[in-house]
């Protein structure tokens, strides 16, 4: 399944998406895998998180280690969607 910005935006707050862009644009992330249609990364933020994304389902499945628990995906997951749309 292809993502693009408009589906990432759908996901989360205006405040985390733009949050998501900064950490790319200023390479927070540090390992970006792909095995099939899964992704794994590791983000630095306060300390080291692992992201995951799963685009085999639909909507796309993502989870992060950090401890966010606001109402939408993390700034963490908004950064590697972005680095894999972009692939």
């Amino acid at each position: 399944m292809p993502i693009d910005e408009a589906g990432i935006r759908e996901r989360c707050t205006d405040a985390v998406f733009e949050r998501g862009q900064n950490y790319r644009a200023d390479g927070q992330i540090g390992r970006l895998t792909r095995f099939g249609e899964i992704f794994t990364a590791d983000v630095q933020g306060s300390r080291s998180y692992d992201v995951t994304v799963d685009l085999s389902v639909t909507p796309f499945e993502v989870s992060c280690t950090c401890p966010y628990d606001g109402p939408s995906i993390c700034k963490h997951v908004v950064a590697v969607l972005l680095d894999v749309a972009a692939t």
